[in-house]
């Protein structure tokens, strides 16, 4: 009858590989126990030395006896002497000393000694036969043909391998705890040894046996403990290695006992995980455990520095487009990961702790009433206590997620779809869990009472849309032709360009021609330029949002930052220095601008990197574009300072819309099909 692994006791599955961790602990044990035998070594030494010099009294005590007797006959006093019988006493107490002291201290030491070389053999095997398993391992691990003969030929050997490894796996573990107990033994051997062999050695040593009697009763009493404990151990041994030998034909029924489910929460074990190239896979120690998805290239690398995923800002489902067998993914704000398992029942069993964890977390992260959520909640127009929004894409009443540069409420379903679209088409948070910047939600603010939605579902017929209990295959296809491909939104021409809604300041029509990609055109002098210059931060933002670098400069070497530092647009430069400019990255020295417009708040926030610079005057800078002085706060009016756009092709003649994106993207040298990837 086969029995499902999923019922196995957890301290039988740590000798089969199952524990890492545990395995980990036992070589802990080894390392201190290894690093003892030195200092055992020099015991044993000085142990011995003391033996050899205490038997060399009975030498001496023979010498002194020989010149006594010699002396004896120039002295009649000292010939009625009896030293032969003294020194023969004391010949004999040495002898009963030095026996106690063999079998108490020496001949315990020397045992032990020998334990350790037993561990370090047992401990030789035990590597060897666990690299054999981890060969067998990967080799099984390699072969994606199930119904072949070589995959079942090497499920066997893999079998075969791990039996090997986790018996002298076994027998290493119960050599460390023998070990244990006889170190927890020979101080009190030693101890009692000294005052034992004292005791035995003659009357003028009566003394001491009283005065270290209770000393005595003490350490004799705590040998026969140990002794029981030793007898303990041998019976705990002999019935674990029949345990673990019991469960191993049944531990690989997994490849074929359908997984039944399980209440656990937690899960670690190695997993291979593909790499960013696709081609390779690598080994990783793997972690599941409250909310959280740990994993490191092996245990001390996990222990000491893992990679960490919070399962609640993830979605995980079978990977069928693997290349290899028995794979399911982790879709994460950031990166898609793919994980793959020894076999099915495996693959089912990670899938469904994982999806445990993520809706432990969600549901445990609903509870909490933060700081956080009462600041988010405020900006969101909404009070903590009564979140509750509509879904733009399936009108659920259950939106705690929005998406920044569309500027929409989400469900946890669609946003889920959202997350797995990659930060490049959708910026996903959370309203409960995410502490968000302040300037995103001020544009989410403005922008969410804006008919932003009505835009992108301009041309949604009614049998197109979802509902709260639409598939997930529907609502996945649904929302790429919302955000991704624009099937629905509004293509109809506009009679303004991008530059002519930054000069406006109307972030609506900023967002409907960031929408539809306007924002990344414009030649060498781009819209955030522009945006920078003019000095709305709103209208920056939005624009930032769905930019992948803040710092892309014009001809003239000039970022976005430079541009509002030199025409004094402080909310500008705070807000591109929040959203990750990089002051370093500046062609032209901010406090050289700062100084060229005599802004004392912009020399404050930008001082020389010397104070001998601050003697520098009459510093004198034109900017590439915008008006030549500084400041000026709205330069837009000047329409030489606004780059003709062409006209946009409606949508519904995508390839020669296409094509034209393409000449005019070689004319401004612009890359049309150039992805934002800012986070």
């Amino acid at each position: 009858m086969e029995v499902d692994p999923e019922t196995f006791q957890d301290n039988l599955l740590k000798f089969l590989g199952e524990s890492p961790t545990f395995e980990l602990g036992q070589k802990q044990r080894y390392i201190y126990f290894h690093d003892l035998s030195k200092k055992l070594e020099k015991m044993k030494t000085v142990f011995s030395n003391y033996r050899v010099q205490y038997a060399s009294l009975q030498q001496k005590l023979t010498d002194i006896e020989e010149a006594l007797t010699g002396v004896s006959e120039f002295s009649a006093p000292l010939r009625n002497c009896r030293f032969q019988v003294v020194t023969n006493g004391i010949k004999d107490s040495i002898n009963v000393y030095l026996k106690v002291f063999d079998d108490y201290i020496l001949n315990p030491v020397i045992k032990f000694i020998n334990s350790l070389e037993d561990m370090e053999f047992l401990n030789t095997v035990a590597d060897e036969n666990h690299t054999n398993f981890e060969d067998a391992y990967d080799k099984f691990m390699q072969e994606s043909n199930t119904n072949s003969k070589a995959y079942l030929t090497k499920q066997s050997n893999l079998i075969d391998a791990h039996k090997y490894a986790s018996s002298t796996f076994v027998n290493f573990y119960n050599k460390l705890e023998e070990i244990t107990i006889d170190m927890k033994t020979l101080p009190s051997l030693i101890v009692a040894g000294f005052i034992e062999a004292h005791n035995q050695q003659a009357e003028s040593l009566n003394s001491i046996l009283i005065k270290n009697n209770n000393n005595l009763i003490k350490h004799a009493t705590l040998l026969e403990i140990i002794k029981s404990d030793k007898e303990k151990q041998k019976s705990d041994a002999h019935k674990l290695e029949s345990s673990v030998c019991g469960i191993l034909p049944n531990y690989w029924n997994r490849f074929s006992t359908p997984f039944k489910g399980t209440t656990r929460l937690t899960i670690q074990g190695w997993l291979y995980k593909r790499g960013k190239r696709f081609s390779s896979w690598q080994r990783r120690f793997v972690v599941v455990s409250n909310g959280f998805l740990s994993y490191g290239a092996n245990v001390d690398d996990y222990m000491r520095d893992p990679t960490t995923i919070n399962l609640v800002l993830c979605s995980v489902r079978y990977e069928k487009d693997s290349q290899r067998p028995n794979c399911f993914s982790i879709t994460s704000p950031d990166e898609i990961r793919v994980f793959e398992c020894v076999s099915q029942y495996d693959l089912d069993r990670w899938i469904s702790i994982i999806e445990s964890n993520i809706m432990s977390a969600i549901n445990n992260s609903g509870k909490r009433k933060t700081q956080d959520v009462a600041r988010n909640s405020t900006i969101l127009m909404k009070p903590a206590h009564s979140l509750r929004f509509e879904c733009a894409d399936c009108k659920s009443c259950d939106a705690t997620w929005i998406t920044l540069n569309w500027c929409q409420h989400l469900c946890s379903k669609c946003s889920g779809v959202h997350r797995s679209l990659g930060p490049t088409i959708s910026r996903v948070r959370s309203i409960v869990l995410d502490t968000i910047h302040p300037w995103p939600l001020k544009v989410f603010e403005k922008l969410s009472t804006s008919p932003t939605n009505q835009f992108l579902e301009y041309k949604v017929e009614d049998r197109d849309k979802i509902t709260a209990s639409s598939s997930n295959e529907k609502r996945e296809e649904y929302i790429r032709k919302k955000y991704v491909d624009l099937a629905f939104a509004d293509d109809r021409p506009k009679d303004y360009n991008i530059f002519e809604a930054i000069e406006e300041g109307d972030l609506f029509k900023v967002f409907k021609c960031v929408a539809t990609g306007d924002h990344k055109t414009g030649g060498d002098y781009l819209p955030i330029h522009a945006a920078a210059i003019q000095g709305d931060a709103l209208v920056l933002t939005l624009i930032a949002m769905n930019m992948n670098n803040l710092d892309e400069a014009d001809n003239g070497g000039w970022t976005a930052l430079i541009y509002a530092v030199y025409y004094d647009n402080e909310e500008c430069v705070n807000c591109l220095i929040d959203l990750g400019s990089d002051p370093e990255k500046s062609s032209v020295p901010l406090w050289k601008c700062a100084k060229a417009i005599k802004s004392q708040h912009m020399m404050t926030k930008f001082p020389p990197p010397s104070p001998e610079l601050n003697n520098e005057e009459n510093i004198e800078i034109t900017p590439p574009h915008g008006p030549k002085s500084a400041p000026r706060k709205r330069f837009l009016t000047n329409t030489d300072l606004v780059p003709p756009m062409p006209s946009r092709p409606r949508r519904s003649d995508r390839l020669s819309a296409v094509e034209t994106l393409h000449e005019f993207a070689k004319k401004r040298r612009y890359s049309y099909n150039q992805v934002a990837e800012s986070d």
